[in-house]
C-alpha cells in the first residue's frame, strides 16, 4: 500500500505531551448499576490464575476483557506493552470497544495506585492492528467515552464492506468520545480517515500527534489521511500535532456535509495530496482555525494547505502560513466556490522559500484583516523551524483586537506589548 514508515516520530509532540497533566479523569457518574465505580486493571505480563482485574496483581491480560466487565462511571488502568487483537478474532472486530461512561487510561508500569502515578511517555502502551485490523478502536451509538495516554499503530481499513474500508484507527459513528495523549501512526483507510473516521459524533482530541497516516491512492478514493468528519460531525482538536500525513483528497482532515470544525493551537506540517494538502472544508461546513502553524505542507495539483468550497465557512484567526506548496494554484487557501465565505484576521501568509504566488486563489467572499499576505514577517528562525517573530517584525502589536484569542500557540498570554500581534506566536520580550 506504500503508507508504512519505520518507527514513531515526534517532532513537536515531545515539548506538548511533556508540559501536559498525566492525571486521571473522574469518568461518568451516571452509573447503571448500584455499585461503586472501580478501577479494572490490564497488564499483558499478569500471571495470576485469579483474573478479574480488581487489583495489578489479578489484572486482565486484554483490554477487552476489562471493557466488556465495566460499566459507566469505572476506569480501566492498562500497563505498558503492545497489545494486540486477540487470537482467533476476525478482521472485522476492531482490538477494543469503547463504551459509554467509562474512561481508558495507558501509560501505567503496574504498581501505580492513583492515575497520577502513571508516565505514558515512559511506559508506553500500544494498540497495535499489526495491518490485520480494519479499525483499532470502534465506538458506536457510545456516550462519554475517553482513551487517554496511547499509541495505535498499524490499523489498516482494507476490508471489503463498505465501513471496513473508513477509519483505520478508529472508526466512531453517532458517538460522543474524547481523545487525550495518543499517538496515531501508520494507520491506513481505503477509502476516507486514515486515522479517524467520525460519523455524526462529537470527537474531542487534545494533545494528540498524528503522524504518517494515509487514505487511498486511486483518483476517486482516499480522502483525509488523518482525520474525516462528516454528517452532522462535531471535531475540537486542541494543542495537537499533523505530520506527514498523506492521502489522494486533503492530506490530513477532511470536514464535509453540515459538519464543524474547531482547531486550536495545533501544528500541521509536511501533509501531502493529490488535491488540498491539510483540511478541506465541503458542503455546508464551518471551520475555525485559531492559533495555528502551517509549514511546507504540498499538494501536486490545487490548495497546498486549505480549501473551501460548497456553501462552507472559514474563519482563519491569528495562524502562520510559510512554505506550502501547490503544484497548480493556492499554496495556502484554494476558494473554490462563490458560496462558501473564508475571513482570515490577524494572519501570516508567507510563501517561504520558492513559494508560487498568489497565495490565495479565488478572492471572492475572501475578507482580509489585519493580515500579513507576501511581506517577509521576519521569523526568528524559519529555516530551524522557529516561526516565532524577531522584535522587528512588522506583526507585532499589528493585529485587530476583534475575534483575537487570549493566549498564543504556546498559551503565552495576548497581548503582550500595545496591541495583539499578528500571526500564531506572539512576541515574547527576552
Amino acid at each position: 500500500m506504500g503508507k508504512k514508515a519505520a518507527g514513531i516520530l515526534f517532532v513537536f509532540g515531545v515539548v506538548l505531551l511533556s508540559n501536559y497533566n498525566w492525571g486521571g479523569g473522574t469518568g461518568n457518574p451516571d452509573n447503571s448499576n448500584d455499585r461503586i465505580p472501580q478501577i479494572f486493571h490490564v497488564n499483558k505480563a499478569a500471571n495470576s490464575i485469579t483474573e478479574d482485574g480488581l487489583t495489578w496483581g489479578t489484572a486482565f491480560r486484554h483490554p477487552q476483557a476489562a471493557i466488556d466487565e465495566a460499566i459507566s462511571g469505572d476506569q480501566i488502568w492498562i500497563a505498558a506493552g503492545t497489545y494486540f487483537k486477540i487470537p482467533g478474532t476476525d478482521s472485522e472486530e476492531p482490538l477494543i470497544t469503547l463504551k459509554s461512561g467509562v474512561d481508558i487510561f495507558g501509560g501505567f508500569d503496574g504498581t501505580e495506585l492513583a492515575a497520577s502515578e502513571r508516565n505514558p511517555e515512559n511506559n508506553q502502551t500500544i494498540l497495535n492492528g499489526e495491518d490485520t485490523i480494519f479499525h483499532l478502536i470502534k465506538a458506536v451509538n457510545v456516550n462519554s467515552a475517553k482513551l487517554d495516554g496511547f499509541f495505535l499503530i498499524n490499523g489498516s481499513a482494507d476490508g471489503t464492506a463498505t465501513e471496513d474500508k473508513y477509519g483505520g484507527g478508529a472508526y466512531i459513528d453517532s458517538a460522543a468520545v474524547q481523545f487525550t495523549n495518543l499517538v496515531f501512526s501508520d494507520n491506513y483507510a481505503e477509502q476516507i480517515g486514515g486515522a479517524i473516521y467520525a460519523y455524526n459524533s462529537s470527537v474531542n482530541i487534545s494533545t494528540c500527534q498524528f503522524t504518517n497516516n494515509h487514505a487511498g491512492s486511486s483518483y476517486l478514493q482516499g480522502s483525509a489521511g488523518a482525520v474525516d468528519g462528516r454528517y452532522n460531525t462535531y471535531l475540537n482538536i486542541s494543542g495537537s500535532v499533523f505530520e506527514f500525513n498523506s492521502a489522494r483528497h486533503a492530506g490530513a482532515i477532511s470536514v464535509y456535509n453540515d459538519s464543524e470544525l474547531y482547531a486550536q493551537n495545533s501544528f500541521f506540517t509536511g501533509n501531502s495530496a493529490g488535491d488540498v494538502g491539510v483540511l478541506r472544508n465541503d458542503w455546508r461546513t464551518t471551520v475555525t482555525l485559531v492559533n495555528c502553524l502551517f509549514t511546507y505542507n504540498s499538494a501536486s495539483q490545487d490548495a497546498g494547505a486549505l480549501y473551501s468550497t460548497s456553501e462552507a465557512t472559514m474563519y482563519i484567526i491569528n495562524c502562520t502560513f510559510s512554505d506550502n506548496h501547490a503544484g497548480d494554484d493556492g499554496p495556502v487557501l484554494y476558494y473554490g466556490s462563490t458560496t462558501s465565505t473564508v475571513f482570515i484576521t490577524n494572519s501570516i501568509l508567507w510563501p517561504g522559500t520558492g513559494g508560487v504566488l498568489p497565495l490565495i486563489y479565488g478572492l471572492s467572499n475572501v475578507t482580509i484583516t489585519k493580515s500579513l499576505i507576501n511581506v517577509d514577517p521576519l521569523f526568528m528562525d524559519a529555516s530551524s523551524g522557529n516561526y516565532s517573530l524577531q522584535l522587528s517584525s512588522p506583526c507585532i502589536d499589528a493585529g485587530a483586537w476583534t475575534d483575537a484569542p487570549s493566549f498564543d500557540i504556546l498559551n503565552n498570554p495576548r497581548p503582550q506589548g500595545l496591541g495583539y500581534d499578528i500571526g500564531a506566536y506572539e512576541y515574547i520580550q527576552p
